[in-house]
């Protein structure tokens, strides 16, 4: 079996890659990264790495990398909160990039595709959860080039019969998210700041709530959805289904760390009086997946690497 990842260098991608070599050892593993936010190190020594950026191959050049019968994650992407990210390099990476991809996924006769979508393709502050059913509502550049790329894989799926699947995905977290350059997550940003004894953060009164799903659950049932009839042509929120508070959050993290650390309340931002969340009966119900690891453990392993750098 072999299995093409993009963006598997990075944080999802190569907890992606050791969830596939336990779970299929002989596996053929080949990742296309080009880097900026991952690390070779992440990867095995058997994982073939192509080192180019999404939005410098063309159909041709992903032609000569596919083979017939490919399992394909497309998780690369341009984020839309990095430093490095514009309209421009977002449409560049996201839109053009995925649709030369697809094209050739459909030329190459790829068995599926399975495309990381966001729950910033809903655009939705809450305070209801976000459905499959919703309508797509995005209010970012990153968040309308997740939505355009759901709409390739269905239009390749339509006029080619290329099989996808769509992994919306929410708050992902884990050991390994921050490579050091990128964004830092609430967690990651304040576990650092408990460390130093720093204050931990907070904007606005922090009753803002996310939907936190711990990297393992989440390459789980990106692995699963490769394979399941259930999820031919179909999309999933990969989520915990309920929110949590962001004031809960750190009060757990303080916890965890044990800190002394005091509170900095700074003034609220665009998230204020928000509750991401994503209802995540359809995957329980087709695929059987559900999360397994709580927050306070997963948050716990974070808090132990951090500790120990």
């Amino acid at each position: 079996m072999r299995f093409l990842i993009t963006g598997g260098a990075g944080f999802i991608g190569h907890h992606l890659c050791k969830f596939i070599m336990k779970s299929n050892p002989s596996a053929e593993i080949v990742v296309v990264d080009s880097l900026d936010t991952g690390s070779r190190s992440h990867l095995g020594k058997d994982v073939r790495l192509i080192n180019r950026p999404i939005q410098s191959l063309e159909p041709k050049d992903w032609s000569s990398i596919l083979k017939s019968g490919d399992k394909v994650f497309h998780l690369a992407a341009q984020k839309h909160n990095t430093p490095q990210a514009t309209p421009l390099t977002i449409i560049e990476n996201n839109a053009i990039g995925t649709n030369n991809l697809l094209l050739a996924c459909a030329n190459s006769n790829v068995s599926r595709v399975v495309f990381t979508s966001s729950l910033y393709a809903y655009g939705n502050l809450g305070p209801k959860a976000m459905l499959e059913t919703d309508t797509l509502k995005p209010t970012t550049h990153y968040g309308a080039s997740k939505a355009y790329g759901e709409f390739l894989a269905r239009t390749y799926e339509f006029n080619h019969d290329l099989e996808y699947s769509i992994a919306r995905l929410f708050f992902i977290y884990g050991k390994k998210q921050f490579p050091g350059t990128g964004y830092k997550s609430v967690i990651v940003k304040n576990f650092q700041r408990a460390q130093k004894n720093q204050a931990m953060e907070i904007c606005g009164d922090g009753k803002q709530s996310l939907d936190y799903v711990h990297v393992f659950d989440c390459v789980s049932a990106l692995y699963q959805m490769a394979f399941h009839e259930n999820a031919k042509n179909q999309i999933f929120n990969i989520s915990s289904g309920k929110p949590t508070a962001i004031k809960d959050l750190i009060s757990l993290m303080m916890d965890i760390s044990r800190s002394n650390s005091k509170i900095d309340y700074l003034p609220a931002d665009w998230t204020a009086g928000s509750s991401r969340f994503g209802d995540n009966e359809k995957i329980m119900r087709l695929l059987e997946w559900r999360p397994e690891i709580g927050l306070g453990d997963g948050l716990a392993e974070v808090w132990e690497e951090i500790h120990d750098q």
